[in-house]
């Protein structure tokens, strides 16, 4: 997955709306009623867009952290330390418990 940021995203959609508003103000006046209508669409959509953008609901996410586990042996006993944080467990999982970084091999 990935995640944009809406703030940009609405600041981009506002660019495009002024340029539009500034087409159909003052590059339309000359232009035929097929330019002006064909403009006044394009101002309809992004406006309409930047409102989508504004009350889409948003997830609060934090970067994915990715480590390893380093096997040690402690005695008799195989002990995974987890490359973030230190940790031990006598297990190797997807994920750390303690910080949650991601062990798994693939990298998206």
């Amino acid at each position: 997955m990935e995640l944009i940021d809406k703030g940009k995203l609405y600041e981009k959609i506002s660019e495009l709306e002024s340029m539009a508003i500034y087409r159909l103000n003052h590059m339309s006046e000359e232009k035929d009623i097929t330019t002006r209508l064909i403009n006044t669409m394009q101002l309809n959509e992004r406006t309409t867009m930047k409102h989508l953008v504004a009350d889409f609901p948003t997830v609060e996410a934090v970067p994915v952290v990715h480590g390893n586990w380093i096997v040690e042996l402690d005695k008799f006993l195989l002990l995974y330390e987890c490359s973030e944080c230190s940790s031990t467990y006598p297990w190797a999982t997807n994920f750390c418990p303690n910080c949650g970084a991601d062990m798994r091999k693939e990298r998206r």
